[in-house]
């Protein structure tokens, strides 16, 4: 699957609520967590709470345990001199 393909897998898996799918992806392209999903830069924690205002396990995914740490590592290679 192309970087396109498996960046709109992981939007679906966030605005389905599907927690086990959005970490297999994250798990399978960790690069996928920091990077712009769509034209607008949104990342996939935009995605997780852009409008409506609530996806359903949002809150779930915004911390899932394979998101969270690529996150802060992402954050801390950006910073480490």
């Amino acid at each position: 699957m192309s970087d396109q393909a498996e960046a709109g897998r992981l939007v679906d898996a966030i605005r389905t609520g599907d927690v086990a799918a959005v970490e297999q992806v994250i798990r399978e392209h960790p690069a996928l967590v920091s990077a712009r999903l769509d034209g607008a830069g949104r990342t996939p924690l935009h995605t997780a709470t852009d409008w409506p205002g609530y996806f359903l396990n949002g809150p779930a995914i915004a911390v899932a345990p394979d998101t969270r740490h690529q996150l802060l590592h992402d954050w801390l290679r950006t910073r480490t001199p």
